[in-house]
């Protein structure tokens, strides 16, 4: 079951490189970091429209040396991954062709 773990956090990590914008941290644990543009959204502003959509994320409140650029990605099941990275798309192309 880690190694299945390990895989899907693998793919995850790849396909959220493919958001245009954002800067995952790659990471040996099944969470991700990621950092969002400066001159964007903010992580409480995206966990707030993720939930609309029934995703969650976590914002760096309380959590030491981030700032609120920053949130954290748990490696769920293929297709809920597939759910986030595909949400993170469209809310970053919105963000772009508003800019």
């Amino acid at each position: 079951r880690r190694r299945q773990i390990r895989n899907w956090a693998d793919t995850f990590y790849r396909a959220l490189r493919t958001v245009p914008e954002i800067s995952p941290l790659h990471s040996d644990a099944h969470f991700c970091l990621i950092r969002l543009p400066k001159d964007g959204i903010d992580g409480f502003s995206l966990q707030a429209e993720l939930a609309r959509e029934g995703m969650w994320i976590r914002t760096s409140a309380g959590m030491p040396g981030l700032c609120a650029h920053d949130v954290r990605v748990s490696t769920r099941l293929p297709e809920e991954n597939g759910k986030l990275v595909s949400a993170l798309k469209r809310i970053y192309r919105q963000e772009l062709s508003a800019a």
